[in-house]
Formats: structure tokens, C-alpha cells, sequence
């Protein structure tokens, strides 16, 4: 009995699908959005530099990166949104435009994207022109993910810069909380 046994459940396992063969429909492949990347920054980029919170002078409601998160808030993976909300509740406020990775950002004459896309990641080089005759320069670089169809934001990498903490915004933001940390303790 036991030798007819195994031989029939090699023979039964055999015959069930392997995940490979057979992927489960819990596990989906993501859907590829259907604007580009580099048109997505573009776009973003485009509306921030034009939209109505652009008079840094008043301010009525927060800087623009503040109203960016409030009113492009599908812009932004669900984590990054939450760290920046998270610091902008703290009151301190941060060195740099975190979008935009620099403190000046209204003197820009146009902007355009370069961008390198593997699969469902993209990262991409923001490129600023400061007067109509000038080349483009890199301001800030997005790296973004597809959720759901869609291009979100999860980190901005800035040029190397002494006065920075950190070359990226998660790293700034992580460095930012640690302090805050420590200082609660040090009270």
C-alpha cells in the first residue's frame, strides 16, 4: 500500500500548476500609466511653477511645496506625502524648496524633463533655464514609481551641496526627525 501511495502523490503534485505556470490572482502586475514619464514631471513641474500660491511675498497659505502637497496630493507616493506633512506640522520649516531643491525658485525662464525609465521606476533630471538664451541646467532630480497606474513622486535628488545635509529628500528628512529626537531627549 505504501509503494502505490507515493508513486500516486508524485503523480497528484506533478499535475498541480506551479506559481510560475499558474500565477495567483493576488499577485498583478502593475498597469503601466498611460502618460510618460518625462510628459508627467513635465506637466507637474509646469502647473508648480505657474499656480496661483506662485507670490512667495504673501504666503496666505503656507509655501508652495505646503500647497502643492494639498492640492496635488496624487502627485506623491502615500509615504513621502506623509514625512512632508509630518515636517511641516513641526513648525521649523526647511532650508529649500524640497520639490524643487533650491531657494530661489522663481527665476526660471523655462523647464524641461530628461528621464530614464526601467520598468515601473523613473528617475529624471529636471532642467532649468534661467534666461532665454542660456542651457539648461539640472535644478533637481524626481524619482518616481507607478502606483496604481499612475507616476507618483517617492524622492528628489539635488545636486551635491555643501550647505546640505543630505543629497536626497528622504535622507533630509530622516536627519531632521533624528535632531528632533534628540533634542526632545536633551528637554
Amino acid at each position: 500500500m505504501k509503494k502505490l501511495l507515493l508513486p500516486s502523490l508524485l503523480l497528484l503534485l506533478s499535475a498541480v500548476p506551479s506559481p510560475a505556470q499558474n500565477p495567483s490572482p493576488l499577485v498583478r502586475l502593475e498597469k503601466m500609466p498611460s502618460q510618460s514619464c518625462r510628459s508627467f514631471v513635465e506637466d507637474f513641474y509646469g502647473w508648480y511653477r505657474k499656480s496661483p500660491h506662485r507670490d512667495l511675498t504673501r504666503r496666505p497659505s503656507g509655501p508652495r511645496w505646503v500647497q502643492a502637497l494639498k492640492l496635488k496630493p496624487k502627485s506623491f507616493d502615500a509615504s513621502l506625502l506623509q514625512q512632508l506633512q509630518q515636517e511641516n506640522a513641526t513648525g521649523n520649516g526647511l532650508p529649500i524648496d524640497p520639490i524643487l531643491g533650491i531657494s530661489q525658485p522663481d527665476n526660471w525662464h523655462r523647464i524641461y524633463a530628461n528621464d530614464n525609465v526601467d520598468g515601473y521606476h523613473c528617475n529624471a533630471d529636471l532642467l532649468a533655464t534661467f534666461d532665454e538664451h542660456s542651457a539648461g541646467s539640472v535644478v533637481v532630480s524626481p524619482e518616481l514609481r507607478v502606483v496604481h497606474a499612475h507616476w507618483k513622486f517617492v524622492n528628489f535628488h539635488y545636486r551635491q551641496n555643501d550647505a546640505m545635509p543630505a543629497n536626497n529628500l528622504l535622507d533630509i528628512l530622516k536627519l531632521r526627525r533624528e535632531a528632533r529626537l534628540r533634542n526632545e531627549k536633551l528637554q
